[in-house]
């Protein structure tokens, strides 16, 4: 059940000490163009053909390491022999009025008068610490600078992800199709598709100090959807495009009825169910494996847990919309709780423990089939379609998402176990779909690798054993 079980993160590794030379090599055949952004000033990189998915668009080598201290970023700087290039990553003026500017102007003023950093000037001091907090990237206990992926911008519909290579190189690859002219991008926060604009903005708020105003975030959200109390049309939030001033009025405007409507409250309430519902799925895995670990069978009512979260899941979603938000942590939950659930069976009858409730088939079942619907949620937010999902398996059916792939390999683990004709054919025909992604996704390690082949062997094994089920079952019938 190892088969790519858990999301596999990006491989942290070591870096060479700090105040090594690197030399940092500039997109291959020269892909990509640097530009300056007109709004921000900031580099930023664009495509110079048309890219599919998977092509390697740039390699960078770091041009500074350091241990995470502003000694270390500034000793490593002094030692570089990429001055001038390390301070040409920051653009903005240095004397605009700003919270954080102003608390790192008084750290330089304080530096400039040590010892260590005397022939550094304040203004260059300043830029350097500024450069660190905007594009270090985190490598175990030490950082690194490098001049082609700090160019990189959020966006909340990348195009892009950048991997950690074994020589301390970071790759940048693309992950979907990227037309000519489009500026290349990766995101900050993670998956951004399980994530409404709010939270999005909130994040990159508290973490990275601004506000978003990608496409993404200036278009209607579709993960707020909410029904129109007048006519019932399901209409999606209009989000500010530039940071309000003071408190702001959050409204939903129905296109139907030209009338506004605030469905806040009805999402806050639903929010609550849902922490609710989550803290009594925790205490009911705890139950169980309490319960396990003292060979005996946990109460019937610990199982009845998973059907509070599949009745969650179809109320929010007739209350609030497919689309919203809410539902797609409620599918997430029902995913994990059948996926633990069914785990948790098949020990209980490993020891001969009898368990009431639903069978681990039928937790398996509805474990492929949340899983197919959470994918399908992102498919549907990625393509901004406030349909949450309904549009997979119809003509309308949109593309595969690069991030959703480990969601599908989450799932693998059902394929080591016996599944009916129905449940092999659809989630056989996710694989199929995600397969290229499963590969783009999984390729940074000989490990990752392997597993991939793994899978796609469980995929191609169970293939055959569809094939030959199929028959009985139809003998039988």
């Amino acid at each position: 059940r190892r088969v790519l079980a858990a999301t596999l993160g990006v491989h942290e590794h070591r870096l060479r000490a700090p105040g090594s030379l690197f030399t940092s090599r500039m997109p291959r055949d020269q892909l990509v163009d640097v530009a300056v952004d007109r709004d921000t000033g900031r580099r930023t990189l664009v495509a110079k053909r048309r890219f599919e998915a998977g092509e390697i668009l740039a390699t960078d080598s770091p041009l500074i390491v350091w241990a995470q201290n502003e000694a270390g970023l500034l000793k490593a700087f002094q030692s570089s022999d990429q001055q001038e290039t390390i301070l040409s990553l920051y653009s903005p003026a240095l004397d605009r009025q700003d919270e954080k500017i102003d608390e790192r102007r008084k750290k330089a003023a304080a530096l400039a008068r040590t010892k260590a950093f005397s022939s550094l000037d304040k203004d260059s001091i300043l830029k350097v610490l500024l450069v660190g907090d905007a594009f270090a990237h985190q490598f175990g206990k030490q950082e690194a600078l490098y001049e082609t992926a700090s160019a990189l911008r959020h966006d909340c519909a990348p195009n892009c992800r950048f991997r950690s290579q074994p020589d301390g190189s970071i790759e940048v690859t693309s992950i979907r199709h990227i037309p000519a002219g489009e500026t290349l991008s990766f995101s900050y926060i993670g998956v951004p598709w399980v994530l409404c604009t709010s939270e999005r903005r909130k994040l990159l708020r508290e973490s990275f100090e601004f506000f978003c105003a990608c496409r993404r975030c200036q278009a209607p959200d579709v993960l707020r959807s909410a029904p129109c109390p007048g006519c019932g049309n399901f209409c999606s939030l209009e989000e500010p495009i530039a940071p309000p001033q003071g408190p702001a009025s959050i409204f939903w405007h129905c296109p139907v009825c030209a009338k506004p409507f605030d469905a806040t409250l009805h999402e806050e309430q639903l929010n609550l169910d849902f922490k609710t519902l989550s803290e009594k799925v925790q205490k009911a895995s705890e139950n169980i494996r309490d319960a396990y670990a003292r060979g005996k069978a946990p109460p019937s009512k610990v199982w009845e847990v998973f059907k509070d979260c599949e009745d969650f899941a179809w109320r929010s979603a007739k209350e609030l919309g497919r689309g919203n938000v809410v539902v797609y942590r409620a599918t997430e939950l029902v995913v994990n709780t059948a996926r633990d659930f069914s785990v948790a069976k098949d020990a209980f009858s490993k020891q001969n423990i009898e368990t009431e409730g639903d069978s681990s088939a039928d937790l398996r079942r509805r474990w492929v089939e949340a899983t197919i619907r959470r994918v399908a949620q992102q498919e549907c937010a990625a393509a901004s379609c406030s349909k949450g999902g309904d549009c997979f398996g119809t003509e309308g059916e949109h593309p595969a998402v690069y991030e959703a792939a480990a969601t599908v390999c989450g799932c693998a683990p059902v394929l080591e176990t016996r599944l009916s004709a129905l449940e092999r054919e659809a989630f056989f025909d996710l694989c199929a779909k995600y397969r290229p992604c499963i590969r783009l996704m999984y390729d940074s390690s000989e490990e990752e690798k392997a597993r991939v082949e793994l899978l796609e062997s469980l995929l191609n094994a169970a293939d055959v054993a569809e094939d030959g089920e199929g028959v009985g079952e139809e003998k039988g019938a």
